[in-house]
Formats: C-alpha cells, sequence, structure tokens
C-alpha cells in the first residue's frame, strides 16, 4: 500500500496495528477503526470483522512520529 506523499505501509505494519492499537473506535457506519504506531509511522485503519477473517477496507498513513 503506498501514498504518494508519506510513502508505503507493509502488510505487517497493518497487522502490528491491528494486533495493538493505541485506540479503537466503532465509526458512524460501523465499520472498525484503529488508531496505531508501526515502525515510526502513525497509521489509522478502518476494517470490517466477519466470522472467520478481517477484511480491510482503508489504511491511512497519518505521517511519522515527531
Amino acid at each position: 500500500m503506498a501514498d504518494a506523499g508519506r510513502g508505503e505501509v507493509s502488510e505487517d505494519e497493518v497487522i502490528a496495528v491491528l494486533k495493538n492499537p493505541s485506540a479503537s473506535y466503532t465509526g458512524v457506519d460501523g465499520k472498525s477503526n484503529v488508531l496505531g504506531e508501526a515502525n515510526g509511522k502513525r497509521l489509522r485503519i478502518c476494517y470490517i470483522e466477519e466470522d472467520d477473517h478481517i477484511l480491510v477496507i482503508t489504511v491511512i498513513n497519518r505521517g511519522t512520529s515527531p
């Protein structure tokens, strides 16, 4: 996954944030969201948890930690 202005986000970074988020909340649309850091990148991940897997909808790279 890549953002031209903020670089790439690897699958391992997404998994790390999903496993250990610093915050989580349910959006107005009912989708789950988590915030967290991986390798100095601040990420927001929107996903749906289904019976046997997680479907990632969006990964937003919010930039690097100061």
